[in-house]
């Protein structure tokens, strides 16, 4: 049973983790278009 619980917590950890991630890749590509569309370089 501690198996199984530490095993969950893991796993919600490492969703949490990913989650983060993603959004943290999807804002910065956000930030990037915007810096793209602002730069007079294209």
């Amino acid at each position: 049973m501690v198996n199984l619980s530490f095993l969950s917590v893991c796993r919600h950890i490492s969703n949490i983790l990913i989650n983060r991630t993603i959004q943290f890749c999807c804002s910065s590509d956000i930030l990037i278009m915007f810096a793209y569309a602002e730069s007079p370089i294209h």
